[in-house]
């Protein structure tokens, strides 16, 4: 029979050694658990939000100015076979050159562009400006066979609008694009003819003639737009 105080003493050395191990690896958890917080914020930082992404989707609208340049091609035709070759060769000669122009021009225009997940953008756009384009000509003073012509001509621009589609390509906050479609315009024409024949009659009632007009435009605008809801996009991952 084994005596009560060597039981006790072996179940009491069981107890210790057993406690010794938990605290070992009590201790050896906590250590790698803190050994592993530096990898851990490291971890964290790499996850942290990217900056925002600008995004062109949206309707917009904004206020334009500049300058336009205009030339414009003026021609003679003559209807009446039976007018004097020296009528019709006046008219020719007075009735036909190219009358210029320049105005400053300023106006409004509003679009709505869409931006999808790449960095190209597509779009609409409408403007309308306003201007005073006033294109003169006043022809050289043509005789023939002692009998004179001369005219005055004027083109005059009120308006342009247009009406483009856009295709573009952003980087960031800049927009690189190429813009086409209609463009609409007022123009109206007016001549003056002085005639003086030697006959003594100031107009040649057998004369008559048509111009037609070809109109060429040159542009320069600069231009500044508010887009509705812009709002930065922030990429997820």
């Amino acid at each position: 029979m084994i005596a009560p105080s060597k039981i006790n003493s072996d179940r009491l050395g069981a107890y210790r050694f057993a406690v010794a191990i938990f605290s070992a690896l009590t201790a050896a958890s906590a250590a790698l658990m803190f050994s592993g917080m530096p990898a851990l914020a490291a971890d964290i930082a790499v996850k942290a939000p990217p900056p925002p992404v600008y995004s062109w989707t949206g309707f917009y609208i904004g206020l334009n100015g500049g300058g336009i340049w205009g030339q414009n091609n003026l021609s003679s035709v003559f209807f009446d076979g039976g007018a004097r070759v020296s009528a019709q060769t006046l008219g020719a000669l007075a009735g036909s050159g190219g009358v210029n122009g320049r105005s400053a021009i300023g106006g409004v225009q509003a679009g709505y562009n869409w931006q999808g997940p790449t960095p190209w953008v597509v779009g609409v756009e409408a403007d309308i400006q306003g201007m005073s384009l006033n294109e003169n000509r006043t022809s050289g003073i043509f005789t023939v066979t002692g009998q004179q012509a001369q005219d005055f001509d004027q083109v005059h621009h009120d308006w342009l609008a247009t009406f483009r589609g856009r295709a573009g390509y952003t980087v960031n906050r800049a927009l690189l694009y190429v813009t086409g479609g209609l463009a609409v315009g007022d123009m109206r024409f007016s001549r003056t003819q002085t005639w003086d024949f030697g006959d003594g009659c100031p107009i040649d009632v057998q004369l008559f003639s048509q111009s037609v007009n070809d109109s060429n435009m040159d542009m320069v605008r600069v231009g500044i737009n508010y887009r509705f809801g812009a709002a930065p996009v922030v990429a997820k991952y």
